[in-house]
């Protein structure tokens, strides 16, 4: 993934991140705007990441139907450990103990970060000091790299870029760039067990405070895609402190919270997946991806943009997200299906399922017996809404088939602090144009970056 940034003309870093419970995920950081013109062709499908995964983990390519089936070295001295905001025993001191997950046995200080490795792609423009810092949060079956898989004027992360901030992209635990951990094996079973709640408990606060530290700044501007907002959500209910000091404003891009009129083909999984999860969890490991170098060398030139079979591979694109807008760029196809979709846990798409099934939003239901454990009730808490008290943009459509524009209206109705709600005037405008479509640099982008500006 830094080679599509480098690519396109963009100073680029690596950082890495271990969480409170041991996952190690991996930052990718555009610290300035364009230093060079980019390359005049389209990024390479494969690009070839500079060791920026953890040791041992390939580049696969992911396919849509498995997923839904089955530089000289430039080192950060190393700082001194400390205690973070969102650590456990600082939690317990100021009675903000979310007392949901049992102790994970982690060995040192339980807020300790690795600063790890940093690829830096030419240095910054001399004097370059951006103030505002955003931190971008993916989709489930995503990553960093849908952020920048577009010309610069129309990638996000590459807008923002542009516009004066220092940019980071998260990814969260189980994608493409994140599955490592300090004592788990991403081959076994129990490096798989987590849901959304662990994305948002652990995951984000822990890339939040990273960003803050390395940055030196007291807060910075969060923009989410759909499972990247549920994590910002989930990490608000319980950490409701970081709206008066970590967060200065939020943009919620196709925001993911009631899924009660979710529409599709996931709609038709949603009982399979409640029943057979178990099962699943213990045949194949709890991971949802597709891993063939095979297929993933076939998919990308079936989709070139000159073959005919390219009308197969959007459909198949688009079959979760909505009906095809014909907004992509056809020349990045195969760079999108190169990345997309990337893995995730199934117990995080099941708890999906079971807010779709339940109708609210709320934590993962394990059942009575250890729902009574864990949370103390037979049922999971519900996630409150109203906890976010910070300035909260929210971006819908009505051609998106994951984040219903209904349940986006209820979503911005109950969020504590609303100041704009956007719909998209274009009414084929679907769940990954949010990020993929050349218009949403006019249709969205603009109106985000307007918003921040606010602030």
């Amino acid at each position: 993934m830094p080679e599509l940034i480098r690519s396109r003309g963009y100073p680029v870093e690596v950082h890495r991140v271990v969480t409170p419970d041991g996952y190690i995920l991996e930052l990718h950081r555009i610290p300035g705007p364009r230093l060079r013109q980019p390359d005049n062709t389209t990024p390479s499908p494969a690009p070839s990441p500079a060791s920026p995964s953890p040791p041992g983990i390939e580049f696969p390519l992911l396919t849509i139907f498995n997923a839904i089936t089955g530089g000289g070295k430039g080192h950060r001295k190393r700082r001194r450990r400390r205690e973070l905001p969102f650590s456990r025993r600082r939690r317990r001191r100021a009675g903000r103990e979310p007392d949901v997950f049992p102790e994970y046995g982690v060995p040192g200080d339980y807020g300790t970060m690795d600063y790890g490795d940093t690829q830096k792609g030419g240095g910054l423009l001399m004097g370059y000091r951006p103030q505002r810092v955003a931190l971008l949060g993916h989709g489930i079956l995503c990553s960093s790299a849908d952020f920048v898989m577009n010309d610069p004027d129309q990638a996000l992360a590459f807008v923002l870029a542009d516009g004066g901030y220092d940019v980071w992209l998260g990814n969260f635990r189980g994608n493409i760039y994140s599955r490592s951990h300090i004592r788990l094996d991403p081959e076994k079973t129990n490096f798989w067990k987590f849901s959304l709640d662990e994305i948002g408990i652990y995951d984000l606060p822990a890339l939040v405070q990273y960003v803050l530290d390395q940055t030196g700044q007291s807060d910075l501007y969060y923009v989410g895609h759909s499972m990247g907002t549920t994590a910002f959500f989930i990490m608000m209910h319980y950490f409701p402190h970081f709206n008066q000091k970590q967060i200065r404003a939020m943009a919620a891009l196709a925001p993911v919270a009631y899924v009660h009129h979710q529409r599709g083909p996931f709609t038709a999984f949603v009982k399979p997946l409640l029943k057979f999860t178990g099962l699943y969890e213990t045949l194949r490991r709890g991971e949802l991806s597709g891993e063939s170098k095979v297929f993933d060398s076939l998919i990308a030139n079936l989709c070139h943009s000159m073959t005919l079979a390219r009308i197969v591979c959007l459909n198949l694109l688009f079959a979760i997200a909505g009906p095809n807008s014909e907004l992509v760029d056809k020349e990045y196809l195969p760079v999108i299906l190169a990345h997309t979709p990337s893995s995730t846990s199934l117990r995080a798409v099941t708890h999906y399922a079971q807010l779709n099934a339940a109708k609210r939003f709320g934590a993962f239901d394990y059942g009575r017996r250890i729902n009574r454990r864990r949370y103390g009730s037979d049922r999971p808490p519900t996630y409150a809404l109203g906890r976010v008290t910070a300035p909260v943009a929210t971006f819908w459509s009505v051609n998106d088939w994951v984040a219903d524009y209904k349940d986006s209206i209820r979503i911005s109705a109950e969020l504590g602090n609303l100041v704009f709600s956007h719909r998209v005037t274009v009414d084929e405008f679907n769940h990954m144009d949010f990020v993929w479509a050349e218009s949403a640099s006019a249709l969205v982008y603009s109106h985000v970056l307007e918003f921040l500006a606010r602030y």
